[in-house]
């Protein structure tokens, strides 16, 4: 029988041909201040070095498990299988490409315990009207991501969960590119959000990130703006209903607006192509004017 404690944070690193950093990714977390925790990296059937890495750390630090998927998943299939891996109190990933800082561990986790009912902590730009970290509810949460400046945009690095909470509410959705905007929407529906500060990690830009082909093949365009419509739509969106329709022309305004731009930067193929993805109306481009 294992009687070691449960760790009070899994950090999650699921990896797919990440060769040239995981081994940074990995000492980043290794440096922690906080040191309370399990590194659990899941490859997801790496064609490369990932894995002769990520084993070599294994055979030196008892935290370190690494885990290989006998099929490729895809990203969110693969964050939920890390997920599914994990035994601490709360998860925070960090990915293979990006780098986390010694203090940030620290920070979020006791962030996470001076808010025992919230779901989920995210990174944000500077408050005007208060310090971090700082507790938001279902309602202000979504005035905020709706009316401001998008409280919820923020990808899976950015955040750390309490496990249990994240998967009452099922986990991430398995859509490629945008599992973590709707799990974000749904968790900030029932449970309290904590802000903090931003600058917790160091994400890396490159080529092979799936976040430049969902802005390249314009899947964002059309899956942020689906999202959003869905849950203001959504039985429990926790705003009046006079707000959520607010919400909803505001909404369809921008992605008016940006179907419009795209057809007159010379792509109307794919504008009208998202468009009907979107189940636009030829009257809705309408309110682009109003």
């Amino acid at each position: 029988m294992n009687m070691t404690p449960a760790p009070q944070i899994s950090v999650l690193m699921t990896a797919y041909n990440r060769e040239p950093y995981i081994a940074e990714a990995i000492e980043s977390v290794l440096h922690s201040h906080f040191q309370d925790f399990e590194l659990i990296i899941v490859d997801d059937r790496s064609s490369d070095g990932t894995v002769e890495i990520a084993r070599q750390y294994e055979k030196t630090d008892a935290r370190v498990k690494v885990h290989l998927n006998p099929q490729n998943l895809g990203d969110y299939p693969n964050r939920n299988r890390a997920v599914s891996l994990a035994t601490g109190k709360y998860v925070k990933f960090v990915d293979s490409d990006d780098v986390i800082y010694p203090y940030s561990l620290d920070f979020m986790h006791a962030a996470m315990e001076a808010h025992p009912q919230a779901a989920f902590a995210l990174s944000r730009p500077k408050r005007l009207d208060k310090p971090y970290p700082c507790e938001v509810h279902p309602l202000e949460a979504y005035r905020e991501h709706f009316f401001g400046a998008g409280l919820l945009d923020c990808g899976p690095g950015g955040t750390i969960l309490h496990r249990e909470r994240f998967l009452q509410c099922g986990g991430f959705a398995e859509v490629r590119y945008s599992g973590d905007t709707t799990t974000w929407l749904k968790l900030s529906a029932k449970f309290p959000v904590v802000l903090l500060p931003r600058d917790l990690i160091w994400w890396r830009e490159h080529s092979g990130q799936e976040y430049v082909q969902g802005i390249r093949d314009l899947s964002y365009l059309e899956l942020n703006y689906c999202l959003a419509r869905d849950a203001l739509e959504s039985p429990n969106c926790p705003l009046p209903k006079s707000e959520s329709l607010q919400a909803l022309k505001s909404l369809k305004k921008r992605q008016a607006r940006s179907l419009i731009r795209l057809a007159l930067r010379g792509k109307p193929v794919q504008s009208l192509r998202v468009g009907k993805r979107c189940q636009f109306r030829l009257s809705d481009l309408g309110l682009a004017f109003s």
